[in-house]
């Protein structure tokens, strides 16, 4: 037999039982589809993954696990066909297929599970979580100071952080200009810690630290910390992100892991373990949120010690280390996660594209606000014109679903909305209050409108370039 009919004959003989089971008769088997049936099969296989399994305050929203685990049995139909390199060379079937696929594929992961029903790979990636810790790990390592005893159980009690505080930025003064790490105690705005304790942050960046391979890396620690409003709660939580990057390159590589400050209890050490080790996982997909890898912060509000060793509010360094640190984001360039193929998750929110002042007037409609306004609010919708070589701001954050409500605690509001209602984004914009949740209202429903089932992100599913809707 030529090879050519080989390669076809193998995801035929793959689907052959399962054929069977749901009723394809020998004329409609998949093996034999042009691409206008792939693309129908496809249009069905989309309305299925997006459709809304969640409601919140009347409004419907995306149920994540939903999406995940019907993108995986449409990861399940294709993936013998996509074994063929062939497959998806028919131009016309790569136009219909390509990135629906991709999509597919990058979300199939999520589902895999071994023999006691937990996620395999909950981070996303290509890999089992514990193989990309296996990966990551010498990238994500504690300097001495912060993974020693006496700093641990210094940190494990609000009393003692300042005595904490006070040693690390000992260590800093024997540090060279440009390898000192900044101390930043602060209250986040948004998302408690990954064990669901606080809003309290002590970030410790530690700066240009030189690679055997003449690379640089920064490391990004997040001690989760009680506010000073808090009763005593033991607090579990530290997250890292490494960004490693080296001269003149638009990319820097990224890694990431949350852990958890757990006690020996043979030995009463603290323990710095990864969530990517345990079963299950407290963590997941850090993409999901973290488009550009390490994320731009806008605390609620920064802390300095008093005398006593109480944090108390530091208005001074709230108006002016947040902007420092958010500085050193923009020169990272775009995110590579290496296991995860960022590109899959679709195309940014706000995209090159036209829109009609019926557009933004039907957007609106449950708010309406002054026609004069429109032209402000399109200005303004040009999101990608920057994220696209930064970091795209795609699927999850750009759709509603029910990780806005579960992750943002006390409200239904997620990040991007967040984002765009306080002024945050888009970046020196002079509108209004109404005038912002106008805006994020037009962009999200521009990307994906549950309600009808369309959007810039159904269009690039399909295949589709972005819509001209005109004035």
């Amino acid at each position: 037999m030529p090879p050519k009919a080989i390669r076809t004959l193998l995801p035929a003989l793959a689907l052959a039982p399962w054929l069977g089971l749901v009723g394809f008769s020998h004329s409609d088997n998949p093996s034999n589809w042009k691409a206008a049936q792939w693309s129908r099969w496809r249009d069905r296989e989309i309305g299925k993954i997006l459709k809304p399994g969640f409601e919140y305050g009347g409004e419907k929203m995306l149920r994540q696990d939903d999406v995940i685990s019907r993108s995986a049995e449409s990861y399940r139909f294709l993936a013998p066909f996509l074994k063929n390199p062939e497959f998806l060379k028919n131009p016309a079937r790569a136009q219909a297929l390509g990135n629906f696929a991709r999509f597919v594929t990058a979300q199939h992961w999520m589902d895999l599970r071994d023999g006691a029903d937990h996620q395999t790979n909950a981070l996303g990636m290509d890999v089992p979580d514990e193989e990309y810790w296996t990966d990551a790990s010498r990238f994500l390592t504690f300097p001495e100071l912060l993974k020693s005893q006496w700093l641990l159980k210094r940190m494990s009690n609000q009393a003692t952080y300042k005595e904490a505080v006070d040693a690390i930025e000992a260590h800093n003064a024997s540090l060279t200009p440009e390898n000192r790490w900044i101390v930043f105690p602060f209250q986040a705005q948004f998302i408690r810690s990954v064990d669901r304790t606080t809003f309290g942050r002590l970030l410790v960046l530690v700066p240009n630290e030189k690679l055997p391979d003449g690379r640089l890396m920064d490391r990004w620690i997040l001690f989760a910390i009680a506010t000073p409003d808090m009763r005593p709660t033991e607090i579990m939580s530290v997250s890292m992100i490494s960004v490693v990057r080296e001269a003149n390159s638009p990319t820097s590589r990224i890694y990431f892991s949350d852990f958890l400050r757990q006690v020996n209890p043979s030995t009463g050490d603290i323990e710095l373990n990864s969530n990517a080790l345990m079963k299950p996982n407290p963590s997941k997909n850090c993409y999901d949120c973290h488009k550009s890898g390490v994320l731009p912060i806008f605390p609620k509000m920064a802390y300095k010690f008093d005398a006593a060793g109480n944090l108390v509010d530091d208005p001074e360094r709230l108006a002016t280390v947040p902007d420092r640190i958010n500085r050193l984001i923009l020169k990272y360039g775009k995110s590579d996660l290496g296991h995860l193929d960022t590109d899959a998750y679709g195309p940014s929110l706000g995209g090159n594209t036209s829109r009609s002042d019926a557009f933004i007037a039907n957007a609106t409609k449950d708010r309406p606000f002054a026609a004069t306004s429109y032209a402000k609010i399109k200005a303004n919708m040009n999101c990608a014109s920057c994220h696209d070589g930064f970091a795209k701001i795609n699927y999850l954050l750009a759709v509603r679903s029910d990780r806005d409500v579960k992750t943002f605690v006390g409200q239904s509001k997620g990040l991007v909305q967040s984002y765009v209602e306080m002024g945050f984004m888009p970046p020196n914009n002079t509108l209004t209050p109404s005038e912002r949740h106008a805006l994020w209202e037009c962009v999200m429903k521009e990307y994906f409108d549950p309600e009808r089932g369309e959007g810039a992100f159904v269009d690039w599913l399909k295949g589709a370039g972005p819509r001209r809707e005109g004035p």
